[in-house]
């Protein structure tokens, strides 16, 4: 294995994955890469959870959704095992955890439709390069994450509370760091909130409800982003018979680039044309874009 995992690829760092060699959280990990959460249930809640992300997008922006018993992904990635891919699963039986695996290939079904949604880790990277720190990735551990009284809207059986992922930043820097997240709609986009954690529920930021505690330094503001493990508790609420999900912080990394992410609802053919032949950094290239959208090609 390279000394240098965060210069893998994303198909480098999955493979690693797939063998086990390399089991980790996935921040800090190929910057610039669109990265997800995944769940996968029975096909029977799969309308109602669908609704229930369309009605929450901004804890639930979804990029892609497969086939029922399906495991290879088509968009974010060219058949990555979604068994496999992921450092760690949680299987959830009736709300409750049952096993915490690093390969879901045993507990598969066919009845399986499996969902992976924007994550926060995506925009880690550019808070790092305007110079903001990402507290959880400097101490090594996963970024932590709180329920809190902000009430989804309900699908089904779905409901419960958004939680939010909370990075400590610089009071003179918020500005910047809402701006750099705003313009990524589908990793969860601006903050939700910012400053005094009681106001949305949240009694304690040493007792986070997944992953792992930060410290706050003089003059750092606690700020929440929303979280794609807000439908793992509405999932949990609902008490899903099976599920297998992603171990929170550590989710599947795709092999789109986060420039490409506004072209992950156009015909394919654009779409390969943008992974394989144009430089977003070209202008006149940029315009033949919308052309080629326009015209359906």
């Amino acid at each position: 294995m390279t000394d240098n995992i965060e210069d893998l690829s994303p198909r480098e760092v999955r493979a690693r994955f797939r063998t086990g060699e390399l089991v980790m959280p996935t921040s800090g990990l190929c910057y610039g890469y669109l990265q997800g959460s995944m769940k996968a249930l029975p096909q029977k809640y799969a309308f109602d959870f669908l609704l229930y992300c369309q009605r929450n997008p901004t804890p639930e922006p979804v990029l892609e959704v497969l086939d029922p018993g399906c495991y290879l992904t088509k968009i974010l990635a060219d058949g990555a095992d979604l068994r496999t891919d992921i450092p760690r699963y949680r299987i959830f039986e009736y709300g409750e955890v049952k096993e915490v695996v690093t390969d879901a290939t045993d507990y598969w079904r066919d009845d399986l439709v499996t969902f992976l949604m924007g994550g926060s880790i995506t925009f880690e990277g550019h808070l790092i390069n305007a110079g903001i720190p990402v507290r959880h990735i400097e101490e090594g551990v996963r970024v932590p994450m709180y329920i809190t009284n902000v009430m989804t809207h309900p699908a089904g059986p779905f409901h419960g509370g958004v939680v939010v992922s909370m990075r400590p930043i610089p009071q003179d820097k918020l500005i910047k760091a809402i701006q750099i997240t705003s313009s990524l709609p589908l990793a969860h986009g601006a903050p939700i909130w910012a400053g005094d954690p009681s106001q949305i529920g949240i009694a304690d930021l040493d007792k986070p409800d997944f992953g792992d505690p930060v410290k706050i330094n003089k003059g750092e503001i606690p700020v929440f982003w929303a979280c794609g493990n807000t439908s793992l508790v509405a999932a949990r609420n609902a008490k899903v018979e099976f599920m297998i999900t992603h171990d929170p912080g550590i989710v599947f990394i795709s092999d789109i680039r986060e420039e490409e992410v506004q072209f992950l609802n156009t015909p394919w053919r654009v779409h390969q044309m943008v992974q394989q032949n144009i430089s977003l950094d070209d202008t006149r290239r940029r315009s033949r874009y919308s052309i080629y959208v326009a015209i359906g090609l």
